[in-house]
């Protein structure tokens, strides 16, 4: 919390880390507010990495699809060049 031209102001980061800042005319109300939107930006947070923290590590979906009988194919940005007998 700050406090600055006579206001006091919430300051906290949302849930994509951009710094956010609100005057109040006291403290408390600023502390208040500040504190609750640190929460609900942790909340959303950790909505948006998943509850159980668990990440897919490499090549895990390719395994899975073999699994499953589909076969991903690597698709090439260029097409391809053949060579031809001149």
């Amino acid at each position: 919390m700050r406090r600055k031209y006579g206001s006091y102001y919430a300051d906290w980061r949302d849930e994509h880390g951009n710094r956010r800042m609100k005057a109040f005319p006291t403290k408390k109300q600023a502390t208040r507010y500040q504190n609750r939107m640190r929460s609900i930006a942790a909340a959303k947070k950790q909505e948006a990495h998943g509850a159980s923290g668990k990440r897919a590590t490499r090549g895990q979906n390719k395994k899975h699809a073999a699994r499953d009988g589909q076969q991903h194919e690597r698709s090439s940005h260029s097409p391809a060049i053949s060579k031809s007998a001149s």
